[in-house]
C-alpha cells in the first residue's frame, strides 16, 4: 500500500514537472518570436554581401571593403557582380591593385556603371580584357605591365606583336627599346583587346604608355612658324619635323598615334587631334579635345585641340597653334562638344 502511494506521488511529481518545463519553454519560444517578429530590429541580422563573399572565398580585405554596401535591404546587384569577378581572378584576387581599384570605386558608398564595367571586364585598365589575359595570353589581369619590362600588355600584344613581343618576358621589352625610333606600328582594330576601343580617352591612355610615343614626346617642341598661316604664329614639331605632314583619306577606324607617326604623319582631323592630344599631354601641357564645325553651314564636322601653353589658351589645329579667342572670333568655328566647358583648364 505504501509502495503504491509512493508510485502515485512520483507520477504526480513527474507530471507537474513536465507541465512546468513545457510552459517554461513555451515562454522562451514566445520571447524569441516576439524579438524576431514583433521587434525585428532586435533580431540577429545577416549581411548578404558578407555571406556571398564567404561563399565565393573572397579575400577578407576585399570583403571588408564591400561589406558596408550590404547593409541596405536592397543590395545593388553590381556588388554581387564585382564579387563574382574577384572570385574568377583566382590567385590574382589577393593583389594589392585589386584592393586599391575596388576601394577607390566604393569610396562614395556605391558602384557606378563605369566602375562596374572596369572591375568586371578589365580590372587593371590596360584595355586587354580580364578574360583574354587569363584564358588566351596567360598574363596577369591585375597588372598593366605583366612582365615589368617597361611596355604595357596592350602595346606588346596589339601594337607591336610582329617584333616577337611576349608580355611575360621583360627581355623583349629592352630589345624593342633599342629599336626606337626604327619601328612600325600595327593598326588597332576596334575590338582588339577584347572590347571596343574607340574613344579619345582610351586612345590617349594606351598611346601615352607606348615607349615609342614617349620617345617622340621627349623630342617635341613648339616654336615660331616659319610661314605663319591665317594667324597661326606657332607650330608643333616632333623630332625635327612638323607633327602633321598632310591629309589622307582613311577607310579604316581612326589611326592611333603610333600608326600615324610610323606611316607618314598623314591623316584626317580625328587622327591629327588625337595625336596632338597625346604629345601635348606628355609634354606636360593641359589639353582638351574639341569637336565642332568650321562654319554654321558646314556639313562635315571637324576635330581640334585646345591647350594651355605658357599661360595662354590656344587652339591647336593640325600643326598650327593659334590664340584661342582671336581664332574663334576670326574663323567663326562652332564648338558642338556636348560637355564642353570654356574653363576646362582651371580644373
Amino acid at each position: 500500500m505504501k509502495r503504491s502511494k509512493a508510485l502515485i506521488l512520483l507520477c504526480f511529481i513527474i507530471l507537474v514537472s513536465s507541465v512546468a518545463f513545457f510552459t517554461f519553454n513555451q515562454q522562451i519560444a514566445s520571447f524569441w518570436l516576439q524579438i524576431m517578429y514583433v521587434n525585428p530590429n532586435l533580431a540577429p541580422k545577416t549581411n548578404p554581401v558578407e555571406e556571398y563573399a564567404m561563399e565565393k572565398n573572397i579575400p577578407a580585405t576585399i570583403m571588408e571593403i564591400l561589406k558596408p554596401l550590404g547593409n541596405d535591404s536592397n543590395t545593388d546587384w553590381r556588388v554581387f557582380d564585382v564579387l563574382d569577378a574577384v572570385s574568377e581572378l583566382g590567385e590574382y584576387a589577393n593583389s594589392s591593385s585589386v584592393e586599391s581599384v575596388i576601394g577607390s570605386a566604393v569610396e562614395d558608398g556605391t558602384i557606378s556603371d563605369e566602375e562596374h564595367t572596369r572591375i568586371t571586364l578589365d580590372i587593371d585598365g590596360d584595355y586587354v580584357s580580364t578574360e583574354l589575359e587569363m584564358d588566351r595570353y596567360k598574363t596577369n589581369p591585375t597588372e598593366i605591365d605583366t612582365d615589368g619590362g617597361g611596355m604595357d600588355d596592350f602595346n606588346e600584344l596589339v601594337t607591336y606583336p610582329h617584333y616577337g613581343m611576349n608580355p611575360n618576358d621583360p627581355q623583349d621589352d629592352a630589345e624593342f627599346m633599342e629599336r626606337i625610333p626604327n619601328v612600325i606600328a600595327r593598326h588597332w582594330e576596334i575590338d582588339y583587346g577584347g572590347e571596343k576601343l574607340y574613344s579619345s580617352d582610351k586612345y590617349a591612355e594606351i598611346s601615352m604608355r607606348d615607349p615609342y610615343i614617349q620617345w617622340l614626346a621627349e623630342r617635341a617642341e613648339i616654336k615660331p612658324a616659319p610661314y605663319p598661316i591665317e594667324g597661326g604664329v606657332l607650330e608643333l614639331y616632333v623630332n625635327g619635323e612638323e607633327i602633321h605632314l598632310g591629309s589622307e583619306p582613311n577607310t579604316r577606324t581612326a589611326d592611333q598615334p603610333s600608326y600615324y607617326f610610323t606611316h607618314g604623319r598623314k591623316g584626317n582631323c580625328a587622327e591629327s587631334s588625337l595625336t596632338n592630344l597625346v604629345i601635348l599631354k606628355l609634354m606636360g601641357y593641359k589639353v582638351n579635345w574639341v569637336s565642332g564645325k568650321t562654319s554654321p553651314t558646314a556639313d562635315i564636322g571637324h576635330a581640334w585641340n585646345e591647350a594651355l601653353i605658357d599661360g595662354e589658351i590656344t587652339v591647336v589645329n593640325y600643326d598650327s597653334v593659334y590664340p584661342r579667342d582671336e581664332f574663334y572670333e576670326n574663323k567663326g568655328w562652332i564648338i558642338d562638344t556636348h560637355d564642353y566647358d570654356p574653363d576646362w583648364y582651371k580644373e
